[in-house]
């Protein structure tokens, strides 16, 4: 699946884009789901009932990928947001993800290598199973649970020390996982990520803030509500 250009909104479905590689390079994309956004080479993750309500031939394979290179992606999903059973590259364009709700599923979730050299990514959901990007990225990537669990209509920001507002989103789905990724995001910059009445400081150590590669949820974030300190220091939370 390739889409470089044009208008596709997809208002109800079980997975909203799914085929073994999808590419996106440009167009604007705004799809909700009852299980995953975009689902490379997921077919057989058994969430369909009797092979209906999407359900697909692919075999469970680790060869399928997800390239974001251009457009605007708005993804509201019940299940993953992004779901590769293989690679999950973004080297550009704008990707905001509401979702999921439940802890079972991740904004992001792949089975091979994620890495970000590009973009702007904005993705709130459920803390548990969610995963943050590797540590081959080479773009400053930040990911943060919250203490509570913020409700649908909560503003996300991400703000440098000038007070410069880098990203912003307002989620759909109650959310207490932020991951969040920015060209203005340094190796070595400090920055404030809001959400409610929640905010973080967060000083950048390399290019990865949190827990990088497989589960970043749950267990892997001190009882502090701070994340963890691979790649970056928790500096005040509030």
């Amino acid at each position: 699946m390739d889409i470089s250009d044009g208008s596709i909104t997809i208002s109800t479905s079980y997975e909203g884009i799914e085929a073994n590689e999808i590419t996106v390079s440009g167009g604007a994309i705004s799809l909700c789901a009852s299980d995953d956004g975009l689902n490379a080479a997921g077919g057989s993750d058994g969430s369909s009932i009797d092979g209906r309500w999407g359900q697909n031939s692919f075999d469970s394979a680790t060869d399928g990928s997800i390239t974001i290179s251009g457009g605007t992606i708005t993804v509201k999903a019940s299940g993953d947001g992004l779901d590769s059973n293989g690679s999950l590259l973004i080297s550009g364009g704008t990707t905001y993800i509401s979702g999921p709700a439940n802890g079972g599923n991740g904004s992001l979730d792949y089975t091979g290598s994620g890495t970000i050299t590009g973009g702007t990514l904005i993705a709130a959901g459920a803390s548990g199973m969610e995963q943050h990007f590797d540590s081959d990225s080479t773009q400053g990537a930040i990911h943060y649970d919250l203490p509570s669990t913020q409700t649908a209509g909560t503003e996300i920001t991400l703000t440098d020390s000038s007070g410069n507002v880098l990203a912003s989103y307002t989620p759909e789905t109650d959310f207490q996982c932020i991951i969040v990724s920015s060209p203005d995001i340094t190796e070595s910059g400090t920055y404030t990520l809001s959400a409610g009445s929640e905010s973080i400081e967060i000083q950048m150590d390399g290019y990865i803030y949190g827990s990088t590669g497989g589960m970043c949820g749950g267990g892997m974030v001190p009882s502090d509500g701070g994340a963890g300190k691979m790649g970056g220091e928790q500096v005040s939370p509030n």
